[in-house]
């Protein structure tokens, strides 16, 4: 099921979701939205069809409060969607900074963008994985 989230009176927003207790971090990039006047005013929205990511967003402190459920489409949508939709996916192997560190760098990172624990999980979760026993 595809499913778009709003924030109302904002244009575009970028929410960090805590996983794994916050060892780790989905980033989702709201946009698309209008305020003005004299134009219609539509809230910056972020839609997806992958239902692990729909769980981590409706489990958050910010869902029903920041963010709501402004649209829910049917199938044929649904795998257009999909297509779009980044996945996360979990590497229990990587259970150091280190070991984690190789692997961002072999994944597209610069050592500059590694400087610190925040700056690891959020290179990792803009390419779409996360380390669930890195801070074990």
């Amino acid at each position: 099921m595809l499913k778009q989230y709003g924030i109302h009176g904002q244009t575009q927003a970028v929410i960090n979701f805590p996983i794994n207790d916050g060892k780790a971090w989905f980033t989702a990039e709201f946009g698309r939205g209008r305020i003005g006047a004299g134009m219609q005013n539509r809230p910056a929205t972020y839609t997806t069809a992958n239902p692990v990511i729909q769980g981590i967003i409706e489990n958050s402190k910010e869902f029903g409060h920041l963010i709501k459920i402004v649209r829910v489409s049917e199938e044929s949508e649904e795998k257009k969607a999909a297509a779009q939709s980044p996945a996360l996916t979990a590497h229990p192997e990587i259970t150091s900074k280190e070991d984690a560190i190789v692997f961002l760098k072999q994944n597209g990172a610069k050592a500059t963008h590694l400087k610190d624990d925040d700056s690891i999980q959020k290179f990792a979760a803009r390419i779409g994985v996360f380390f669930p026993n890195l801070y074990d």
